[in-house]
């Protein structure tokens, strides 16, 4: 007689501590990147509140860090949304975005 199958365990979802992750190309994006964070701080806040929702842009969130990638990583999977700045200059450089988005897992 076989045993009953045993229930499937889905892996644990990481803890939302961000609303949305701000993807952006440095060079070109920077100061509308700032911009944007801002203004979705100020968006329907609530007069109670310090900010709308919670959003993560590297310059503003992250300070001296000497793993600064798995910061990052960390960061973007404890994020409910990704917020993909995508000028055309920030795709000619093709930098992490292109290899993160595109990459099977």
């Amino acid at each position: 007689m076989d045993s009953p199958a045993e229930p499937r365990r889905e892996a644990p979802q990481p803890r939302i501590t961000y609303n949305a992750f701000l993807s952006y190309s440095h060079s070109t994006d920077e100061k509308l990147a700032a911009v944007l964070q801002r203004a979705l701080h100020r968006f329907a806040k609530r007069p109670f509140r310090l900010r709308a929702v919670r959003v993560f842009r590297d310059t503003a969130s992250l300070g001296a860090n000497p793993a600064l990638w798995p910061a990052i990583e960390q960061a973007l999977a404890a994020s409910e949304y990704l917020i993909l700045m995508a000028s055309p200059q920030a795709a000619a450089s093709l930098g992490w975005k292109g290899d993160r988005l595109l990459a099977p897992e």
